[in-house]
C-alpha cells in the first residue's frame, strides 16, 4: 500500500514537473520587447513598441527539445548577413522562462501572456507616417543614452520632415540624420529596397591615429615579433614569441569562425612556457560575446563574474533597468593560463572587445590595461523591423561591475595611458609596445 502511494506521488510530482517545464503559449521578455509564440515545435517572434506589433526580423527555425542539459529547448534564430545563432531557453522552477542567444551573453527573462496582443494580429500600416512613429517608439522605449549624450530628438519636426518624403530613399536620409546626432557604433539602418545602409560604427566620434591596423601589424612583425606568427580565423586570431619569455597575441575581432577552440588549445600549450602574455586588443571590432567569454575561461585559474548586464525597461517613462544578470567566467581547467597579462587598448577597441576587457579586469592577478581610452560601446545590437520593411538596429543594454558603475560613452580608460606616436611608428617603432615591453620586463 506504501509502496502504491509512493509511486502515485512520484507520479504526480513528475505530472506537475513536465507542466512547469511546458514552453507553449506567448512569452514576453523583459526590456527586450519580443514575443516569443511557441507551439510545440513552431517558434514565432514578434518585435513589440508603443505602438505595434510586428513579425520579427528575427527568424526562428523549428524548437528542438532537450533532456538533461542546462536549457530545456533550443532554436536556431537568423538576421541573413547579421545573425547566425542558437536560440535556448531555460525553464527554471518558477514560472519564469529564459531566452538566450548563443552569441551573446544575455539572458532575456520572459513571463507567460494569456494569449497574443490583438496588435500582433493587425493589419500592419506600412505608411511613411506609421514608419515613422515606430521608428520613434523603438528609441523612446529601448535606447538609453540620450540624457548621457546630451541629445534630444524633435520628434515633431521629425514627423513634419517625414510627411515630406516621397521615396524610401528620402525616408532613410531622414533617419540617418537622426542616427549621426548619437555617433552611437551600435546603431544601424538598412533600407533594402532603396539599397541604403547605415553602421554607426562608421561614424564614431573617436578614431585611432593610424591608417588602419595593418600599419602597425607589419611594424610589429618587421621590428619585435622573434618568430614565426600562427594564425587563425583568417587572422583575426594571431599569437607569436616576442621577446624571451614574453608571448604577443593579436585580437583583431570576436566574429564566429570555425577552428577557434583549435587556436585556444594551440594558445594555450604556447603560454605553458610563459608567464608573460600581451594581448593586443587596438582596432578590435567586436564581435561575439561568447567568443571573448570563452578565451577568458583559459586566462583564470578561478571562477569568478565578468560583469553584470542590464537591459532598459520603457526608458523614456521610467529610466528603469533590469535586474543585473551576473555573466559568469569558469575557469577551463588545471591548463588556464594564471600569469601576467598587460592589455593594448586604442580608440578603435569596441563591442564585445570592451567587455573582454572588463571581464579581465576582474580576473586575478590583476591585469594591466595601457594606451588609449576604449570606445565606450558595449550592448548587444536589439534588432528590429519597421513596418515599411527597414531593419533597424540600436544598443538597449548597459554592461555594470560590482558597484554597478557601467563605462558607456566613457569607454575603459587605461591604467597607463600612453598616445600612439605616429611619427615614430612610421619609422618602425611601436611606442605604446615598447611601453608593454617596459613593464613586463
Amino acid at each position: 500500500m506504501k509502496y502504491l502511494v509512493f509511486l502515485a506521488l512520484g507520479l504526480l510530482v513528475s505530472v506537475q514537473a513536465k507542466a512547469d517545464d511546458n514552453l507553449d503559449g506567448v512569452w514576453k521578455t523583459e526590456g527586450y520587447g519580443f514575443l516569443f509564440h511557441i507551439e510545440g515545435n513552431r517558434v514565432s517572434i514578434f518585435e513589440t513598441s508603443g505602438v505595434s506589433c510586428l513579425q520579427s526580423v528575427l527568424s526562428p527555425d523549428s524548437m528542438t527539445y532537450q533532456s538533461g542539459d542546462e536549457y530545456v529547448a533550443s532554436f536556431s534564430v537568423a538576421v541573413p548577413g547579421f545573425i547566425e545563432a542558437d536560440m535556448r531557453v531555460t525553464a527554471p522552477d518558477n514560472g519564469i522562462r529564459y531566452f538566450s542567444r548563443s552569441d551573446t551573453g544575455s539572458k532575456m527573462k520572459a513571463e507567460r501572456l494569456n494569449e497574443l496582443p490583438a496588435l500582433c494580429d493587425q493589419p500592419v500600416d506600412r505608411s511613411v507616417e506609421a514608419t515613422t512613429i515606430a521608428f520613434l517608439s523603438i528609441f523612446e522605449q529601448n535606447y538609453p543614452f540620450f540624457e548621457e549624450k546630451k541629445i534630444s530628438w524633435d520628434e515633431e519636426a521629425i514627423l513634419k520632415g517625414a510627411s515630406a518624403v516621397q521615396t524610401s530613399a528620402e525616408l532613410h536620409d531622414l533617419f540617418v540624420n537622426e542616427l549621426l546626432k548619437l555617433r552611437d557604433p551600435h546603431t544601424v539602418l538598412v533600407a533594402p529596397s532603396a539599397e541604403r545602409y547605415f553602421f554607426g560604427a562608421e561614424h564614431v566620434e573617436r578614431v585611432p591615429a593610424y591608417n588602419g591596423f595593418e600599419q602597425v601589424g607589419s611594424v610589429i612583425e618587421d621590428h619585435y615579433l622573434t618568430g614565426g606568427v600562427s594564425s587563425y580565423c583568417d587572422n583575426q586570431f594571431q599569437f607569436a614569441d616576442i621577446k624571451s619569455g614574453i608571448l604577443y597575441l593579436r585580437l583583431a575581432s570576436f566574429t564566429s569562425c570555425e577552428g577557434y577552440e583549435t587556436a585556444l588549445d594551440g594558445l594555450f600549450k604556447k603560454l605553458q612556457a610563459s608567464d608573460k602574455l600581451i594581448i593586443d586588443l587596438r582596432s578590435n571590432i567586436g564581435g561575439s560575446d561568447q567568443m571573448a567569454l570563452q578565451l577568458l575561461s583559459r586566462l583564470t585559474k578561478d571562477d569568478y563574474i565578468a560583469y553584470s548586464k542590464q537591459a532598459a525597461v520603457d526608458f523614456a517613462a521610467t529610466g528603469e533597468w533590469t535586474a543585473p544578470e551576473p555573466i559568469m567566467v569558469e575557469a577551463f581547467g588545471e591548463n588556464s593560463y594564471g600569469g601576467d597579462i598587460v592589455v593594448l587598448t586604442d580608440a578603435g577597441t569596441m563591442s564585445a572587445a570592451e567587455t573582454f576587457l572588463m571581464g579581465l579586469k576582474g580576473r586575478t592577478p590583476k591585469v594591466t590595461q595601457v594606451g588609449e581610452a576604449t570606445v565606450g560601446a558595449f550592448s548587444d545590437i536589439l534588432p528590429r523591423i519597421l513596418p515599411n520593411g527597414f531593419l533597424l538596429g540600436l544598443p538597449n543594454e548597459r554592461y555594470v561591475d560590482g558597484s554597478c558603475k557601467s563605462f558607456d560613452m566613457t569607454g575603459l580608460k587605461p591604467d597607463i595611458a600612453v598616445t600612439l606616436n605616429l611619427e615614430k611608428l612610421l619609422a618602425g617603432q611601436d611606442n605604446q609596445l615598447d611601453a608593454v615591453l617596459e613593464i613586463l620586463n
